[in-house]
């Protein structure tokens, strides 16, 4: 009856810890996602800021084709040039 009591005890223990470490272990996730994400976007607008200052306007929506009318590229195609610089 007692090893079976401290058995219990021992793995009520070990499940608490377990508990609290992945909960620790998931609130340091979320965050490096979430600076991972403000970082992406910070360096998406260096680039446009970039584009910005090579042509003094940012990057049109789309590109079209002048004689079929179809979108050829967007503007995240015209950053590409600029995000490479800043990526980390």
């Amino acid at each position: 009856m007692r090893f079976g009591i401290r058995s219990l005890l021992v793995a009520v223990v070990v499940f608490a810890l377990v508990a609290m470490g992945s909960s620790a272990y998931l609130q340091i996730r979320e965050a490096k996602r979430q600076m991972d994400t403000f970082n992406n976007f910070r360096v998406v607008g260096m680039a446009l800021e970039q584009h910005n200052a090579t042509f003094d306007r940012l990057p049109d929506p789309t590109y079209f084709d002048d004689n079929t009318s179809d979108p050829l590229y967007s503007w995240r195609y015209r950053i590409l040039p600029y995000y490479g610089s800043y990526k980390r």
